[in-house]
């Protein structure tokens, strides 16, 4: 298996219009998925507003560690 135990998966992003295309099953699709192709250890960074989610794995296993960040409010 690639990547170090899973196949697939991967992070679905969406426009800003929120123009989500239906899939064979009637899901929602994302207009673009970047899928994991390096080592373990690498990350991805974007802004937290952009409309984004998980890709299930079709094989294997795979671990995600997500962290958000928000600047301090002034007030």
């Amino acid at each position: 298996m690639a990547g170090g135990g899973f196949v697939g998966g991967g992070t679905g992003f969406w426009p800003p219009e929120h123009e989500m295309v239906q899939g064979a099953r009637g899901e929602q699709t994302p207009s673009t998925v970047f899928r994991p192709v390096c080592d373990a250890g690498t990350a991805m960074l974007f802004g937290g507003s952009v409309w984004h989610a998980g890709i299930a794995v079709e094989a294997g296993w795979r671990v995600c560690l997500v962290a958000s960040f928000s600047p301090l409010d002034e007030d």
